[in-house]
């Protein structure tokens, strides 16, 4: 049995290997394009694979609704071109746009899941936004559970800053600069969404 084995995580793609190679020949790649190319080229020359697993993102709730709040560019752009992929995102620049943006959606019936706060920002930092996000979840008697999962983003790694983080109601952060990857396993970490390996 040929089996081909295409995941972007190194680790998750050599626990796959060794799981599958009980089965038959393994060949593992990262990169999706190539898997294909690859796919195809095997098809051609007359020795297809029998069998290609895929690691597959599948939200736990059915329409993810992302909240990013960054006021820098590329960041921004960064982190809502990979949510865009697992849900809907929205993207702001500042602390105090993304507390109204966030509000106006739990008003109107559309609440956010995610909410991910770049710490310095102006007019409004990360930490005030989330003081406030925290305190409007406690005015509409929001239980603790069902509270918006917020990710801090920061370029900051010191105790004193983080603490603050935690002490304010975030439920985890992530450091700049940071990779899909690390985005993956905190929304992995918080609920948000699975990992399937599933034959294609």
């Amino acid at each position: 049995m040929k089996i081909l084995i295409v995941d972007d995580d190194l680790f998750s793609r050599e626990k796959l290997r060794r799981m599958m190679s009980k089965m038959g020949e393994c060949l593992t790649i990262a990169d999706e394009n190539q898997a294909f190319e690859l796919f195809q080229k095997a098809f051609i020359q007359g020795t297809p694979f029998d069998l290609v697993l895929k690691r597959l993102f599948y939200n736990v709730i059915d329409t993810l609704r992302i909240l990013i709040a960054d006021d820098e560019l590329v960041s921004r752009h960064k982190m809502q071109k990979l949510m865009d992929k697992v849900g809907e995102c929205l993207a702001v620049e500042s602390g105090k746009e993304a507390l109204i943006v966030f509000q106006q959606a739990f008003l109107a019936g559309k609440p956010f899941h995610l909410v991910m706060l770049d710490i310095v920002m102006p007019e409004m930092d990360g930490i005030e936004a989330l003081t406030e996000i925290r305190a409007f979840e406690g005015e509409k008697k929001i239980p603790q559970e069902k509270r918006v999962k917020v990710i801090m983003v920061t370029a900051h790694s010191d105790k004193k800053t983080i603490l603050k983080c935690i002490r304010a109601g975030c439920d985890d952060y992530i450091k700049k600069p940071f990779k899909k990857e690390m985005i993956i396993k905190k929304m992995l970490k918080q609920g948000l969404i699975h990992i399937k390996p599933e034959p294609v």
